[in-house]
């Protein structure tokens, strides 16, 4: 038969240890949080540092149109043309050395400013623009499938 010590004991370690479990569900479930948050605020990162980040307008600088009705749905409107970026010189230096690059004589050469340029994303489009109407033939085709590139991951044209 079991004393009533025993009966007692028994209980608050069985106490303890839902507490124990319920405390380990709630660190794991603010880890998860926590995760969530981190793995949203990299993709922010991610999506800024490669300049794919849509536009966006406040209603202050939308002209107003008197030819179309104002729209009913709150859903905002995806830009559809590249997104302007602004370079520091520095980067726009690195851009320009990388586009001269595209018509180097040696093949590793041209891969590695192809794949650099490519790497920048949209933040490169302008050079390349430039570089897609070159005299030479190996940059100018170089630019165009990089502009194409670009294109596609916006998701058209």
């Amino acid at each position: 038969m079991d004393q009533p010590g025993n009966a007692a004991d028994r209980l608050k370690q069985a106490d303890e240890a839902a507490i124990r479990q319920a405390m380990l569900s709630m660190l794991l479930m603010l880890g998860f949080v926590g995760l969530g948050f981190a793995l949203a605020a990299y993709g922010a990162y991610h999506v800024w540092r490669s300049g794919d980040a849509p536009a966006t307008t406040s209603p202050a600088d939308t002209p107003a149109s008197t030819d179309s009705p104002p729209k009913t749905d709150s859903t905002p409107s995806i830009p559809t043309g590249p997104v302007p970026v602004e370079l520091s010189a520095e980067v726009a230096q690195q851009i320009e050395l990388l586009i001269e690059q595209l018509g180097a004589t040696e093949y590793r050469t041209r891969q590695r400013a192809s794949k650099a340029l490519g790497e920048y994303g949209e933040r490169a489009r302008t050079a390349l623009q430039r570089a897609a109407q070159s005299s030479d033939a190996e940059v100018r085709e170089r630019a165009r499938n990089l502009l194409a590139d670009l294109d596609r991951a916006r998701g058209g044209k």
